[in-house]
């Protein structure tokens, strides 16, 4: 047993899988735990649009989705990795693009709502919003 954000954690529940490692150390959550955790968890939606809760780690070696991570707020959030510096918002520009190329929408219907200077953001996607969370599902299941 391993704890887990104040909750205990059977390891043999979680299988390692070979071509993604698994680690449960510093509140965060894989993709081998992605099908535990439901995709509402992340967002909230509305009727034109919705809201998406990531955390971002920029000066990474690659752009790419890491899977979830519990804040200490104990909101899930989704744990996204660019390249790009975070300066003079360089690291919001290459999160709105990254997303944008993933869930096929135009850069332009993603903003960020909150937290713009932050790692913790919440980014605003307008459209369809069941579209969007066929497509966020798809990417995560991958």
């Amino acid at each position: 047993h391993r704890h887990i954000t104040d909750r205990v954690v059977d390891w043999h529940i979680f299988p390692a899988t070979s071509h993604y490692p698994l680690h449960l150390s510093k509140r965060i959550l894989r993709n081998s735990l992605a099908s535990t955790l439901s995709i509402s968890s992340i967002l909230s939606r509305s009727d034109s649009h919705i809201e998406l809760f990531v955390r971002v780690t920029p000066n990474a070696s690659r752009d790419e989705i890491t899977g979830f991570i519990q804040s200490r707020d104990c909101k899930n959030r989704l744990a996204i990795k660019v390249r790009a510096i975070p300066e003079k918002g360089k690291a919001n520009k290459a999160v709105i693009k990254f997303l944008a190329k993933l869930i096929q929408v135009p850069k332009s219907s993603i903003t960020v709502m909150g937290g713009s200077t932050a790692r913790q953001k919440t980014l605003r996607i307008v459209g369809d919003p069941n579209e969007i969370v066929l497509s966020l599902e798809k990417i995560l299941q991958t």
